[in-house]
């Protein structure tokens, strides 16, 4: 085999590497957030798997001890049951729209992040 044929070789593979490296890690990174029905409707493939759900905080949900704060999302359809140990943002609050990102475990989301959204008193008028 000649020489050019040794570095095309070489370079393919180290092409390819590179490629199977961005793709693990972007496909580990992308996200898209489900509602709480689309995830209940989902929920046995889903069990133990890391997801982002996004939905609001139901009204009278949201029970703290401490830094465990265990409150439902909701969407129109369907609500969730969320546990999440941590500090939560300033606007957390019912009625609030979150976004929080976790596994099912024991027919409860566990969440390791919880985001809420900006409040309307910021967007454009």
């Amino acid at each position: 085999m000649n020489r050019r044929w040794k570095y095309i070789i070489g370079l393919v593979i180290i092409g390819s590497a590179f490629f199977y490296l961005i793709w693990t890690s972007f496909k580990e990174t992308f996200q898209f957030a489900l509602t709480p029905t689309e995830f209940i409707s989902k929920q046995v493939e889903l069990n133990d798997i890391a997801v982002k759900i996004s939905g609001t905080i139901e009204e009278g949900s949201i029970l703290v001890n401490g830094l465990d704060h265990n409150f439902n999302i909701a969407d129109e359809a369907g609500s969730l049951s969320v546990h999440y140990k941590g500090m939560v943002p300033n606007t957390f609050r019912a009625g609030a729209d979150v976004v929080v990102n976790g596994k099912y475990i024991n027919n409860i989301f566990e969440a390791k992040e919880v985001i809420t959204k900006c409040a309307s008193k910021y967007e454009a008028k």
